[in-house]
């Protein structure tokens, strides 16, 4: 050119290196230039490929004690190239600037969940590229609260938490990957189990052999991330293997013990004492020919129809507790009814012949009797004969 400059197009090359010199031709001389040297470089990630390891814990889990030094390497980068490691789980975002092959730290203790990394890179020549490292989990949070669904082994009425098994198992749910504390409370402080967590989120402790008594029982869950949860909702349990605590059953006459007549047999007053709470039953009454049964529903006032009994009548009590224990118990009390008239017969003496004018009568009863006058006598002859009983002596069943 006319300022001295020149210029030549180069066909297009590939990528790598080139020297390029120049020749001038003048009066029959040729003069070469220096070399220059020159790089074609289209690819930011050239050679062997760049790679981005996040490096996994023990359990594969990077928990809140190891979120803070979060090992990674990079290998494969050209020489000259750098980037930037971007970390993210989708709430938070942290950069980590690298500059050559090697090992590196992140500090992800503000992460929590899946976490991914990209390598962001960029060469001497202005090329640019993402290599994506692999997903890691963080579980830096608190895991929820478990919870309590009850004991698997109710019995007597479901869902009271008062049982007759003394080794009851408490049953849950919680997160995927943790371990549930329970934690049992009774008379000697507090007991601790743990156990861990099906894949179908349920799990359940086997209690060890409890006394009776009431207990109070809680769960707290410890995630893969090593952190531990609040606590759940407390379960009060009561083990209950005694049908009748003291002060025992008891089963007492009002008023007395008999003998009762047929009216008075048909509403005999009792009085039911020392039942536990929610013990319901019933109190059995028998002569031993026939037995008699009245619904017991708790402490107090009975009333009891006892007219189709005679005899002497014994009484127990079968009852049923709240934990699901059955059985009868005696009651020491024992009545009398006397619903049937006694059977008698009088043979009379008839040694004085008939024309005597008076004679005795044995009389003879089926049981014995009492309070007997002449009053409770009539005589009745025939053909207009009339005659009366003067005088009665005797005892039991035996009267003249």
């Amino acid at each position: 050119a006319a300022n001295g400059t020149w210029s030549v197009d180069v066909p297009a090359l590939a990528d790598g290196a080139y020297s390029f010199t120049a020749s001038l031709t003048a009066n029959g001389s040729v003069v070469t230039s220096q070399p220059l040297a020159l790089t074609i470089d289209t690819t930011a990630d050239a050679g062997v490929p760049t790679t981005l390891t996040v490096l996994p814990t023990a359990d594969g889990i990077i928990g809140a004690s190891e979120a803070a030094t979060v090992a990674f390497t990079i290998a494969g980068l050209d020489a000259g190239t750098s980037g930037i490691v971007t970390f993210t789980d989708g709430a938070h975002t942290l950069a980590v600037p690298v500059t050559a092959d090697g090992a590196y730290v992140a500090d992800l203790s503000a992460f929590n969940g899946t976490v991914t990394s990209t390598l962001a890179l960029s060469d001497a020549a202005g090329n640019t590229a993402d290599i994506v490292g692999n997903p890691v989990p963080v579980v830096t949070g608190r895991p929820g609260a478990p919870t309590i669904g009850g004991i698997s082994d109710d019995t007597g009425i479901g869902g009271d938490g008062i049982t007759t098994d003394t080794t009851p198992t408490v049953t849950g749910t919680a997160e995927l990957g943790s371990i549930v504390h329970v934690t049992y409370t009774g008379a000697t402080g507090p007991q601790v189990l743990d156990v861990p967590v099906g894949l179908d989120g349920r799990w359940a402790a086997q209690l060890p052999t409890l006394a009776d008594g009431a207990y109070t029982i809680t769960a707290t869950a410890t995630g893969p991330g090593g952190v531990e949860s609040l606590a759940s909702a407390p379960l009060s349990v009561t083990i209950d293997t005694v049908l009748d605590a003291a002060p025992a059953a008891t089963l007492t006459a009002a008023a007395n013990t008999g003998p009762f007549d047929a009216t008075e047999a048909a509403g005999v007053g009792l009085t039911v004492a020392g039942l536990d709470p929610g013990t319901t039953g019933t109190a059995l009454f028998s002569d031993g020919f026939h037995v008699v049964s009245v619904p017991i529903t708790g402490n107090g006032p009975v009333v009891a129809d006892l007219s189709s009994l005679n005899g002497t009548v014994t009484a127990t009590l079968a009852l049923t507790d709240v934990a699901g224990n059955s059985g009868t118990l005696p009651t020491g009390l024992a009545l009398v009814v006397d619903t049937v008239a006694p059977q008698g017969s009088a043979v009379a003496d008839l040694a004085g012949g008939p024309t005597v004018a008076s004679f005795t009568y044995a009389v003879g009863f089926s049981e014995t009797v009492a309070n007997v006058t002449a009053n409770d006598f009539v005589l009745t002859g025939t053909n207009g004969v009339t005659a009366e009983v003067t005088s009665v002596t005797g005892s039991g069943g035996s009267y003249v």
